[in-house]
This record gives C-alpha cells, structure tokens and sequence, in this order.
C-alpha cells in the first residue's frame, strides 16, 4: 500500500512505550505522554513510512535522551514505531 504497509500481512508487536513529549524541562514539567507500539514485519521488508515513521519529522518532539532509551533505530530493518 502506499502507506509501506502490507496488506493481510502478519505484523508482529515487539515493544509498547510510554514516551515523554517535549525536550528538556518543558517535557519534564509538561508531563506529556505518547503511547507508542513499535511492530515487525517478519519479511524484514517494507515498513510504514506515514507519521512517527524512521526518520519521519513527528520524531523530533522526543527527545534524543528518550529516543535512545526506546531503541529508535533509522533502518530498513522491517521494524517500526
């Protein structure tokens, strides 16, 4: 589909996070909460490419510091939030 996902595919959940939004104290103070899955293509090939996507822009409300706690990875690894 247009959106990297397979249709009737099998996606597996590899991860639920509870991601702070917002960088430094403002998120701190905020308290701002974004839940998140991350999934699996068990192909290993084509991912989602809409919002919160690798690379996708939505990933710079987290901050590096909770970008890094979660494992966000930008790789065509068939994984993603």
């Amino acid at each position: 589909m247009d959106c990297g996902l397979v249709k009737g595919h099998a996606y597996g959940v590899t991860d639920v996070r509870k991601v702070r939004v917002g960088q430094g104290l403002m998120a701190f103070f905020k308290q701002e909460k974004l839940y998140m899955i991350r999934m699996r293509n068990p192909w290993g090939s084509t991912e989602w490419n809409g919002p919160w996507s690798d690379g996708s822009e939505e990933w710079q409300k987290i901050s590096k510091a909770e970008r890094e706690k979660i494992g966000v990875t930008v790789r065509d690894d068939g994984e993603f939030w």
